[in-house]
Formats: structure tokens, sequence, C-alpha cells
């Protein structure tokens, strides 16, 4: 049986064969997808070290697809997705209402 690393997407084999859980099938192929990269053609850690980097430019749109996943529609997730979607003006007017809500105690709709 593999050694689980990390986030428990992938097993490493004591004779460095290396591969993906189904968990860690289901939320990287789509990361790899945007970058061109063909998931199942990852072999080793090298393989997917690299896979990384060159998927890197995605990386922020991809956890804002994954928040916006399991939003609930909460005013924390709301900020979250606004951080990843790189809109100041929004994570600024969300966080100003997380701030008054937390300090009134009040529950302020978004």
């Amino acid at each position: 049986m593999g050694q689980k690393e990390g986030d428990l997407c992938y097993y490493t084999e004591v004779l460095g064969q290396f591969r993906f859980t189904d968990e860690g099938l289901k939320e990287l192929r789509p990361y790899f997808a945007k970058a061109g990269i063909n998931i199942n053609a990852i072999k080793t850690k090298e393989n997917y070290l690299m896979a990384r980097q060159a998927a890197s430019p995605w990386f922020m749109e991809h956890m804002r697809q994954l928040a916006e996943e399991g939003s609930k529609n909460t005013l924390e997730d709301q900020a979250l997705i606004s951080i990843f979607s790189g809109d100041p003006q929004k994570t600024e007017a969300l966080f100003a209402k997380l701030e008054k809500r937390n300090k009134l105690g009040l529950k302020l709709d978004a």
C-alpha cells in the first residue's frame, strides 16, 4: 500500500510509483485540464510537481470555482470568492459588512 501524502490527493508507492486517489482525480483533473495537462499522463511525483507549476497561472480561477461549488452564499463565502476573483472593491465592501456584523453581533444579508 502506498503512502498518502499532503491532502490525500495522491499516493507514492515504495518503488516510487505515483497514483492519484479518487478525490485527487476529482479535484485536480479540471485544474490540470485548464493548462492542457492530461492527469493520466502524470506517473511520478516529479511529473506531478511539474504539472502543478505549469498549471499555476490557473490556480486562483480553480480556487474560485471550488469556493463557488461549496458556497452556502454566506458573507464569508462571498468574501472568499471575491478574493479569488481578484475584485478588490467587492472584497473590501464584503469585509466591511463582515466587520460591522461581527462588531454589532448582527446577522446582515449579503
